[in-house]
């Protein structure tokens, strides 16, 4: 059962990945939201820029290497972005998502918020972030996604 359970934790981080925000994207197309699409894809790039800048000079450390000994060495800047933990965003993005599918259709609102919680719950149970990583990520994710809307009139 524990084993089973690590696995259906590990699938829910899923929501917040990049497979499943380019199925989000295409289904948004596929529906003829044109300007949603644009509103989306661009907060989600500007997250992934702005996260990726904040997590270069704040490099906190992720839950499960909090106890590490030695100093890590970085090859790239991707290593060093990938490694930190603050903001996540798997938060960010899945917020961008949530908002925009509960703006879609407001009667969506329920699986948004589940499916945001689902994501949220799992970066820290898999000791992939604190609380206060999320936290950070959901409310820049929500920041980015509705002052795109108001910018874009959507």
């Amino acid at each position: 059962m524990t084993k089973l359970f690590q696995l259906l934790i590990e699938d829910m981080s899923c929501f917040g990945g990049f497979s499943f925000l380019f199925f989000y994207l295409g289904f948004l197309l596929f529906t003829g939201h044109k300007l949603l699409v644009l509103a989306v894809a661009v907060s989600l790039f500007s997250g992934l820029l702005i996260t990726s800048l904040i997590r270069l000079i704040y490099h906190r450390l992720r839950p499960e290497n909090k106890n590490r000994k030695h100093k890590m060495i970085f090859h790239s800047i991707f290593e060093k972005i990938y490694d930190a933990s603050f903001p996540s965003m798997h938060a960010m993005s899945v917020s961008i998502v949530a908002y925009s599918l509960y703006f879609f259709d407001n009667r969506m609102a329920i699986l948004a918020v589940i499916m945001a919680g689902m994501v949220y719950y799992s970066r820290n149970y898999l000791k992939k972030h604190y609380w206060t990583d999320i936290i950070a990520g959901a409310v820049l994710g929500l920041i980015i996604i509705i002052s795109m809307l108001k910018l874009l009139n959507v």
